[in-house]
């Protein structure tokens, strides 16, 4: 009998890096205790500010005191923040770097370990189950059995448990229309399937 979803997923680096996204938890957001306001704003920052104080300060002339206090001190506050939200693109930019090569050193290892590099994964979707067949080896899942599912760019990761991932390839179909399928996994394994967006 002829399945009505079918994929091919190839073992390769690509795979274990969008099953490693997959794999994160979502993480809490911290509360700082100080303003949000003063979030990314570094003593270094304020220390130029005061010096762009002083440079306005002196270099404004036929104005009142008061009045070129005023006017350097707006100057000074403009250039903190213009540091500040410097400072978080470089911070986030840093972050996202070291993530992502931390999530491509740990798909490589989970590659290395799996020892099927280049092996193709065949998973064939019926009404009453799943089965996921590898050389010389068929696995039969049923849908209920399935405890969450994520979905990145390339890939479905339908976790049968924490340490369980079975990988279905987007590009991989060869039988029953992608664009369905989403749709008919959500219905049959009664989860909603959350989508996992790859760190900017």
């Amino acid at each position: 009998m002829e399945p009505l979803f079918a994929s091919k997923t190839t073992n390769n680096e690509t795979m274990f890096y969008h099953q490693v996204l997959a794999s994160k938890k979502k993480e809490p957001v911290k509360k700082r205790n100080m303003p949000a306001f003063l979030q990314d704003i570094r003593f270094s920052d304020i220390l130029m500010g005061a010096v762009a104080f002083g440079v306005f300060f002196m270099t404004m002339t036929g104005m009142e005191t008061a009045e070129k206090a005023a006017q350097s001190l707006l100057v000074a506050i403009v250039f903190v923040f213009v540091m500040k939200q410097m400072n978080r693109r470089k911070r986030q930019t840093v972050d996202s770097d070291s993530t992502e090569t931390a999530d491509r050193r740990q798909a490589q290892m989970l590659l290395e370990n799996s020892c099927r590099e280049g092996e193709v994964c065949d998973v064939r979707f019926d009404e009453e189950c799943f089965q996921v067949k590898y050389p010389g080896i068929v696995t039969e899942y049923q849908y209920e059995g399935v405890s969450w599912i994520k979905e990145t760019s390339e890939f479905y990761m339908i976790f049968w448990n924490q340490s369980m991932v079975i990988p279905v390839e987007k590009a991989g179909f060869y039988r029953g229309r992608p664009e369905q399928f989403h749709g008919f996994l959500e219905k049959k394994c009664q989860k909603t399937i959350e989508k996992v967006m790859k760190p900017a």
